[in-house]
């Protein structure tokens, strides 16, 4: 199984909120999946929530729900927490929970050469903590549409926090495990 990880994150009055979800496919399914979210988008730019209207965030995810997907999400809330304290440690809280169902590959959007630098410290941390057999890679999401699933689902979910619900039955058709993100 290979796992696509985006992130959203904000402050919802004083609390920060950061979310990381997973889109896991099995391997006979991605080629099928990458085709059908290609097929999606009608440009050359990656699909991104902040980019769609509503009406077509809701065609897209109904579309999405469709595919062979499991996904996780992990969040942290956090009055003083930085956000990239928080990421650390919703990853690691994600990978973990990954590492039991046959993880062979995690593919996080790439943040440029110093953001996939502190991931990857915070990965091989994890690594260090347990066996842990897969390979992490960096991808821009222009490249790699099964990051478009995990943008999705990361924006569909940062909107239930923010107290727009109007993406909720989208997301319970999906099969979406929902994680609280661990670690002091």
């Amino acid at each position: 199984m290979d796992a696509f990880i985006d992130e959203s994150f904000g402050t919802i009055g004083h609390e920060r909120v950061y979310v990381v979800a997973a889109a896991c496919i099995e391997s006979r399914d991605l080629e099928f999946s990458r085709q059908a979210l290609r097929d999606l988008n009608p440009s050359d730019s990656k699909l991104h929530w902040h980019r769609e209207r509503p009406h077509a965030r809701r065609a897209l995810l109904r579309a999405m729900a469709d595919l062979p997907s499991t996904y996780f999400t992990v969040t942290r809330i956090s009055v003083d927490e930085r956000p990239e304290r928080q990421r650390r440690l919703c990853l690691r809280t994600l990978i973990s929970e990954l590492k039991g169902s046959g993880l062979g590959r995690a593919v996080l959007e790439s943040r440029g050469i110093a953001g996939d630098r502190r991931d990857r410290a915070a990965l091989d941390w994890q690594a260090r903590t347990g066996p842990f057999a897969a390979s992490i890679h960096h991808s821009p999401g222009v490249d790699e549409p099964l990051l478009w699933l995990a943008d999705f689902v990361c924006g569909a979910t940062w909107s239930r926090f923010n107290g727009n619900h109007s993406y909720v039955s989208m997301l319970e058709k999906m099969n979406i495990i929902n994680v609280e993100a661990s670690g002091n």
